[in-house]
C-alpha cells in the first residue's frame, strides 16, 4: 500500500491519513490510496487532458490568424511558421529596444529572421 499501515506513525500528512485510515477501515483505506495517486500524478502530469493532437478547425484557424508584430507576446509570434521560442523572444526584445516596427522588413533586423522566413510569415502578420 501507499500508505503506512503503523498507527503509531502520526508525522505530519502522513500522519493524518493514517488516523482517517484507521477511523474508516480497510475499503475506504483502497479509496484513500486511489485518491492520493490520483492527486499525485495529476500534479506531475501539466499536459492531462491533452492528446497531443489539434482539431482541423483549431489547426485551420491558427494557420489564419494574423499576429501582430507590435503588440503580440513571445507566446502568440511562435504559432508563426519558423518562429521558435527564441527567435520569438528576440522579436519582443527588439520592439522593446526600437520601439514598434514601422513596417514587415524591420523584422530582418532580428536575429534568427532572414528572408526566407520572412517570405513564409508575411501575409501572416501585421504591425498593429
Amino acid at each position: 500500500m501507499l500508505i503506512n499501515d503503523n498507527p503509531a506513525d502520526f508525522h505530519g500528512m502522513r500522519g493524518a491519513v493514517c488516523r482517517i485510515q484507521l477511523l474508516l477501515g480497510d475499503a475506504m483505506k483502497i479509496l484513500v490510496n486511489c485518491l492520493i495517486m490520483m492527486v499525485c500524478l495529476l500534479a506531475l502530469s501539466p499536459s492531462v487532458g491533452y492528446s497531443g493532437e489539434i482539431s482541423a478547425a483549431t489547426a485551420s484557424e491558427i494557420a489564419t490568424t494574423a499576429v501582430s508584430l507590435n503588440s503580440a507576446t513571445a507566446k502568440q509570434l511562435q504559432i508563426l511558421p519558423g518562429i521558435g521560442a527564441v527567435t520569438a523572444d528576440r522579436i519582443v526584445a527588439y520592439r522593446k529596444a526600437h520601439g514598434p516596427f514601422a513596417n514587415v522588413e524591420d523584422l530582418l533586423h532580428v536575429k534568427g529572421i532572414g528572408t526566407q522566413t520572412l517570405s513564409k510569415i508575411r501575409d501572416r502578420i501585421v504591425l498593429n
